[in-house]
């Protein structure tokens, strides 16, 4: 082969080698881009596990304390209704013993 063709064929090749080399070098850039983006979204993916998992949590608190507020209610709706009972029949036993001092005085 010609000396210059040699020469020219090298440049070329020298020159389509510099292109795949900063090919590479792309391709290893977005490789680690994408490593990296995958390790960030199985961070997210651990963070939002443990968020429905304390989500939950709150959930089972609430309803725990739902149910104690109902048991509360019905304790004390119970108790209002007893005392009302009594006040009752304190008045009618008062009512009764002042319409029996009214009759005889």
């Amino acid at each position: 082969m010609d000396k210059d063709l040699i020469d020219y064929l090298d440049r070329r090749f020298s020159s389509l080698d510099q292109r795949f080399e900063q090919i590479d070098q792309r391709f290893d850039q977005a490789d680690q881009r994408f490593e990296k983006l995958e390790t960030e979204v199985r961070r997210a993916y651990v963070a939002i596990e443990d968020l429905r998992g304390q989500v939950r949590q709150v959930a089972d608190g609430v309803a725990n304390v739902s149910e104690q507020l109902s048991r509360h209610r019905e304790e004390v709706s119970q108790r209002f209704d007893e005392i009302e009972s009594l006040n009752r029949r304190s008045y009618e036993d008062l009512d009764s013993r002042v319409h029996r001092l009214e009759a005889t005085g």
